[in-house]
């Protein structure tokens, strides 16, 4: 089975070394980006299988990413991660066209699942 690439857009280096890590021992392969108009960049000149977006990024919002990538016709599936809770966020990154919202702090194990729903791989993930 082929490994799957994975860009994680986060700005706190902290969580997103954490986040990586664990993608990585899930046996994914992982890329980062630590603001939206990185992101930008990488999603346009790289294939990957899913994308990790947080929401509040410098220069770029994860919403404004999302919006340019669908512009550009770029479909890799997008799932979006914020602290921020509200109906009115969460539509607001559909309406952007992310696949999947998931609220911080989330179950480890629930990340990796919408991964796999979202990229049709549907192993079960790994527990350590």
């Amino acid at each position: 089975m082929e490994i799957m690439t994975i860009l994680v857009v986060e700005d706190n280096k902290q969580i997103s070394g954490l986040i990586k890590k664990g993608l990585e021992m899930n046996d994914f392969r992982v890329e980062t980006a630590y603001d939206g108009s990185e992101a930008f960049d990488l999603a346009r000149k790289n294939v990957y299988q899913a994308i990790i977006m947080d929401v509040m990024l410098p220069k770029m919002s994860g919403f404004e990413v999302t919006r340019k990538l669908r512009q550009e016709k770029i479909y890799t599936p997008i799932i979006m991660v914020s602290g921020r809770d509200s109906v009115e966020e969460r539509q607001e990154g559909s309406d952007a066209g992310a696949n999947d919202y998931l609220i911080k702090p989330f179950v480890f194990s629930e990340l990796i699942n919408r991964i796999n729903f979202h990229s049709a791989k549907k192993p079960a993930p790994k527990f350590r």
